[in-house]
């Protein structure tokens, strides 16, 4: 991909707000098509995509909610998108068993069952998928339940096709055999982080500001985290090693320094919904509620180089206000388009985003 050209403000020490000019972020909205729904139920709960560049105009991605068990193909070709294969991540719990050690979490009501994966983020880095779950204690039952606090991985081709232990990509609609791999391992991290740390297992509530994760993006062994709680005039990005969190064993994480969280500034009460891997050390960040009532969403720019954030799209108050999902279609100095998700919203509405950009 080619950079995204910008002028950011940087103060030693310090992540600091820069805005865009007036005129450089135009955007243009096109609703896509649904042409195959998505599973059940689960249709209006969609909370995270990632996708893999085939051809001009055509991607494999994947989808997750955060009412079930399973992750969900899709394809996207002609402004379309059509729900594809259904891939397991959990049967039950240590099926398939993660590595790391169980996480012990003192919710404020108490065990929960193990349940649905509370899906929140998707990210594509080869050659994986990765999914990661909320890593909060339910926001309706104040319960700890640990299906919630678990990070996946899909092995898949360069293509995005999953492939089985072999390496062969399996039968479009048979994934049965598709290799998934889980961790435990996230909890250590979250807890050992400066500044959220001490909000790990707190009430989702406003008043209590307890960590949960939204979103999820990987660059090489690099993997972050997008909290969209706690906030506190600043929303945060927690940064880990896939290695280590992969790593063979039932050990926790290895001790290590303190972990700093990256700092965002984009508003009172406002939270990560999302995040998606840009080019050049960039992230793009899906903005919202960091709790109830909503606001209207909005996309920031976060350069892990220089230190900056930059507001590309402000809030869109005539769109869906809940937005959950953000993935990057393509990339150039002039513009870029990505595709948006949303909550309680019938297969997520999906709309494209072209954003243009000057200089």
């Amino acid at each position: 991909m080619t950079t995204i050209g910008w002028t950011a403000t940087f103060v030693t020490g310090a992540w600091l707000a820069a805005s865009l000019p007036a005129s450089a972020a135009g955007v243009e909205v096109t609703n896509y098509e649904v042409t195959k729904e998505f599973e059940g139920a689960n249709a209006t709960d969609l909370s995270g995509i990632a996708c893999v560049p085939l051809n001009q105009g055509e991607y494999r991605c994947l989808v997750i909610d955060d009412e079930s068990k399973f992750a969900q193909l899709a394809k996207i070709e002609d402004r379309a998108i059509e729900a594809k294969a259904k891939i397991q991540l959990i049967k039950k719990e240590d099926d398939p068993k993660p590595v790391g050690k169980k996480p012990s979490v003192a919710c404020p009501n108490g065990m929960g069952d193990f349940a649905e994966f509370d899906g929140e983020g998707v990210a594509y880095a080869v050659p994986y998928f990765y999914v990661v779950g909320s890593h909060g204690c339910s926001r309706k039952s104040g319960k700890f339940r640990l299906s919630s606090f678990i990070l996946a991985r899909i092995r898949v081709d360069d293509s995005g096709r999953p492939v089985d232990a072999n390496g062969d990509v399996l039968d479009k609609d048979d994934m049965e055999g598709a290799v998934v791999e889980t961790t435990y391992r996230v909890s250590d991290l979250l807890r050992r982080a400066d500044t959220v740390g001490e909000f790990f297992g707190k009430s989702l509530k406003a008043n209590d500001n307890g960590l949960n994760i939204e979103g999820i993006a990987v660059d090489g062994d690099r993997v972050f985290f997008g909290l969209r709680a706690p906030v506190d005039g600043m929303a945060y990005i927690v940064e880990g090693s896939v290695s280590a969190l992969f790593a063979p064993g039932h050990d926790s994480l290895p001790e290590g320094p303190i972990q700093v969280p990256i700092p965002v500034p984009m508003g009172n009460k406002v939270g990560i919904r999302d995040l998606a891997l840009l080019s050049d050390d960039k992230l793009l960040i899906l903005a919202g509620a960091a709790y109830q009532p909503d606001i209207p969403y909005s996309i920031f720019l976060l350069d892990l180089k220089e230190k900056a954030t930059t507001e590309l799209v402000p809030q869109r108050q005539d769109q869906p206000t809940r937005a959950e999902g953000i993935a990057v279609l393509s990339e150039t100095p002039q513009e870029l388009r990505v595709l948006i998700l949303f909550d309680k919203a019938l297969d997520g509405a999906p709309q494209e985003l072209r954003i243009h950009l000057s200089h």
